[in-house]
């Protein structure tokens, strides 16, 4: 690759072209509450909303010391400004991840064995957005660092794009081939509702059309479960692939990917259709995936060399795209 920068630099700079925005000019200084509102000390409200949630699995957050419909996780509210110093010493706040997010919801239903994390980051703009992910979090820490950032995530994706939408984010931390049940779903959806529109989720790892159907059963805050929307959009991919091209202008000099090899590792529902568009633009792919059916499909589709997970990341090539978990 002489003359060429680095594979990792040319990433880098699609990370960078992604979170440099400066949100800043979006965020509003102060926050108003309902009258009825009763505001008691933050850290109490904390523990009296975690024991509530948890010994209640029925409970609506309406229904909480401290919360209203309109405003229903107040008490996690870190636009306080008179409280902010309490917030970043509490232990949930002094997450390295925690960046000013509006609020971070655990949540707990004992009949269908749902754990979950909702994370909103920042509502500006409008309601936060953001996918509800199941996956079989190894920790509640690590479950907590992956919300935290996704839902960061979503509040630069809605500003770039000039979206109506703050940025917002669901986990649950279950194994979706063993532990999903319409239970689970119903009562991940009462959550989702209880929020009174301030969250909206969509499928995302884990989850599919077909779970937010089940959702939508008990909270109308769900997207992509209509009759408009019977498949997956490779929507992802897609902003995946325009960024791609856009990082190769700025750091190869180049403004069309034919001959550019690119390694592709994972497969899944971003990986497989990103491997469509490079291959219709000419680059030239490299994949690897712990499915060898899904290699296989790559190899005939798309004129794809395979690589096992370990040597993916030394193969000869121009750009490195990450599509899988770790």
């Amino acid at each position: 690759m002489a003359g060429k920068l680095p594979v990792v630099y040319v990433m880098f700079t699609v990370i960078l072209l992604c979170v440099g925005l400066d949100v800043s000019q979006y965020r509003e200084s102060g926050v108003s509450f309902s009258s009825k509102k009763t505001i008691i000390p933050l850290n109490l409200q904390m523990t009296l909303t975690k024991l509530w949630i948890k010994s209640d699995p029925q409970c609506h957050l309406a229904d909480v010391p401290g919360g209203d419909v309109r405003q229903p996780l107040a008490v996690y509210d870190s636009r306080l400004s008179d409280q902010r110093d309490s917030l970043r010493s509490d232990p949930m706040f002094s997450h390295p991840d925690y960046d000013g997010h509006e609020a971070l919801l655990f949540a707990q239903d004992t009949a269908s064995s749902l754990r979950a994390l909702i994370a909103i980051h920042d509502t500006t703009l409008g309601p936060a957005f953001g996918g509800c992910r199941m996956y079989p979090y190894a920790s509640e820490q690590q479950a907590m660092t992956d919300v935290l950032r996704l839902s960061r995530g979503m509040t630069y994706k809605a500003a770039i794009c000039e979206l109506p939408y703050g940025g917002g984010k669901s986990v649950i931390i279950a194994d979706p081939r063993r532990d999903k049940t319409p239970a689970l779903l119903h009562a991940m959806g009462r959550i989702i509702e209880s929020f009174g529109g301030r969250y909206i989720t969509a499928d995302d790892v884990g989850t599919t059309l077909a779970d937010l159907a089940i959702m939508r059963e008990v909270t109308c805050h769900t997207a992509g479960a209509t009759a408009a929307a019977q498949q997956a959009l490779p929507a992802t991919a897609f902003g995946v692939f325009e960024a791609l091209r856009a990082a190769a202008e700025v750091c190869l000099g180049r403004s069309d990917l034919a001959g550019l090899r690119v390694a592709v590792q994972g497969l899944g529902n971003v990986g497989m259709p990103l491997c469509g568009y490079l291959s219709v633009a000419g680059a030239v792919l490299v994949v690897s995936d712990l499915d060898a059916n899904r290699c296989a499909l790559a190899v005939a589709a798309y004129g794809a060399s395979v690589a096992t997970p370990e040597e993916i990341y030394a193969q000869h090539v121009d750009v490195f795209a990450p599509a899988a978990l770790e």
